[in-house]
C-alpha cells in the first residue's frame, strides 16, 4: 500500500537525484540564504501539523515529501525539522504516531538522492581538504562565538514554554519539540566534538518562536493572565528588537566606513563599465586582493583569486599556487603565474608604469588600466 501510494513521487525523486549530482545546485539558493531556507522550513512545519492535527495518508505524504527537501539544503534546516517531527513521534500515539512513522518514511525517500550524494562527495579528496580548511567540522567541546547568546535567549523562551505547555493551544504544544531542538542542537559539539557552525540554528528558532508567539494568541488557546509571566515575555521581546536594531544600527556604519572597500560602482564605474563592454564573459581578471573580492559582484569576469574561494571545493594545491603566485606578482617584475589569466586590472601607481607597455583602458580620474596579460609576458 505505502509503496503504491508514493509511485507518483518517482518522477519527482528522479529528477532530485539528477539535481542533487550538479555540484553547484545548492549555490543558486546560497545567493539568497536563509530566505528561501527558511521560507521551505515554515512550509514544512505546516505540512507537518496538518499531518498531526488531521492523520491521514496523504498529509503524511505532503508533509514527508516537503521535509525530504529541506536535505537538499544546509543540515541545519533538515536536522532541526527531522528531530523535531522524531519529538512529535516519540510523544504521539495510535493513528497520529503512524502517520508521523510515515512521513519520515517519505522524507528518507525524496532525501535519498541527497543522502547518496553527499556520502559519495566525502570520499572526494578536494571535498575532504574543503572541509579541513573551513570551521565546520574543527573539533572542539567550546562553543561557537555567537552561540553563548543565542543560547542564552533560547532558554529564556523554552523553559517558561515548556512549564506552561499544558496551558499552551494545540499548535503552540506541536512547536514546542522544534524549540527544545533547535535549542539542544546549538550545543551538539558537547556530543559530536564538531563545532558545525552551531550559531546558524538559531535561523531555525527565530521562525518557529515567531509562529509560537502567533500559536499563544490564537483564541482557542487558553492565554497566560499571569502579570509576572507577560512581564518576562515583553522583556524578552523589547531585549530581542533592542538587539536587533543596535545589530542592525552597528551594520549601517560599518558598510558606510567600508564602503569603499567593496563598493566598486562607486569606486570605478566607467571601469566596470568597459570591463562588460570590452571583454569576454567569464574571461579571468587579475587585480589587487580587494578588487577581486568583489569584481564578480558587478561585472561578468570571473577573478584569478579571492578571499571567499577558498570556501569552495577546490584542492589544497590549487589554493597554494593561487595565493603563493598572488603574493609573489608585480605588474613589472616575474608574470609567470601557474593557472591562465586574461587581463590585469591595476589601480593608482601601477597604470604610472604600465603606460609603455600596451593598454587597453585607462581612466584617470578612477586612476584605474586594464591591459592585456598576454602583452606583459
Amino acid at each position: 500500500m505505502l509503496a503504491a501510494m508514493l509511485c507518483p513521487l518517482l518522477p519527482s525523486i528522479s529528477w532530485l537525484a539528477g539535481l542533487s549530482n550538479a555540484p553547484t545546485f545548492l549555490r543558486y539558493f546560497r545567493a539568497i540564504s536563509p530566505g528561501f531556507y527558511v521560507m521551505l522550513l515554515v512550509v514544512t512545519l505546516r505540512m507537518v501539523l496538518s499531518a498531526w492535527q488531521k492523520p491521514s495518508w496523504w498529509t503524511a505524504v505532503l508533509g514527508g515529501a516537503s521535509l525530504g527537501l529541506l536535505f537538499y539544503m544546509p543540515p541545519y534546516f533538515w536536522s532541526f525539522a527531522l528531530l523535531g517531527v522524531v519529538g512529535l513521534t516519540l510523544s504521539a500515539c495510535g493513528r497520529v504516531r503512524m502517520a508521523m512513522l510515515m512521513l519520515i518514511a517519505v522524507a528518507l525517500l525524496v532525501a535519498l538522492p541527497a543522502l547518496s550524494s553527499s556520502l559519495q562527495r566525502t570520499q572526494d579528496p578536494d571535498v575532504q581538504a574543503t572541509l579541513a580548511r573551513l570551521d565546520l567540522l574543527i573539533p572542539g567541546r567550546s562553543p561557537d562565538l555567537y552561540v553563548p547568546r543565542s543560547l542564552a535567549l533560547a532558554l529564556l523562551i523554552l523553559v517558561p514554554f515548556w512549564l506552561w505547555r499544558r496551558k499552551l493551544g494545540a499548535s503552540a504544544r506541536f512547536l514546542l519539540p522544534f524549540v527544545g531542538v533547535g535549542t539542544l542542537l546549538m550545543v551538539q559539539n558537547v556530543v559530536t566534538n564538531r563545532h558545525l557552525q552551531s550559531y546558524h540554528w538559531i535561523e531555525c528558532l527565530i521562525p518557529t518562536w515567531a509562529l509560537a508567539t502567533g500559536a499563544l494568541l490564537q483564541p482557542s488557546s487558553r492565554p497566560i493572565r499571569s502579570i509576572w509571566v507577560k512581564t518576562v515575555i515583553g522583556f524578552v521581546l523589547a531585549g530581542a528588537l533592542f538587539t536587533q536594531a543596535r545589530g542592525y544600527l552597528q551594520w549601517e556604519t560599518a558598510k558606510r566606513e567600508n564602503a569603499e572597500f567593496w563598493a566598486l560602482d562607486a569606486r570605478m564605474p566607467r571601469t566596470l563599465l568597459w570591463l562588460n563592454h570590452h571583454t569576454p564573459k567569464d574571461s579571468i581578471v587579475l587585480a589587487d586582493i580587494d578588487i577581486m573580492d568583489s569584481l564578480v559582484l558587478f561585472t561578468h569576469n570571473k577573478v584569478y583569486w579571492a578571499d571567499y574561494a577558498g570556501q569552495h571545493v577546490v584542492s589544497e594545491s590549487e589554493v597554494l599556487a593561487r595565493t603563493q603566485s598572488l603574493e609573489s606578482f608585480h605588474p613589472n617584475g616575474a608574470v609567470n603565474l601557474p593557472l591562465p589569466v586574461d587581463f590585469y586590472l591595476g589601480t593608482g601607481p601601477e597604470c604610472q608604469s604600465l603606460r609603455t607597455g600596451r593598454l587597453l583602458y585607462s581612466d584617470d580620474s578612477e586612476r584605474t588600466c586594464v591591459t592585456s596579460f598576454s602583452t606583459m609576458r
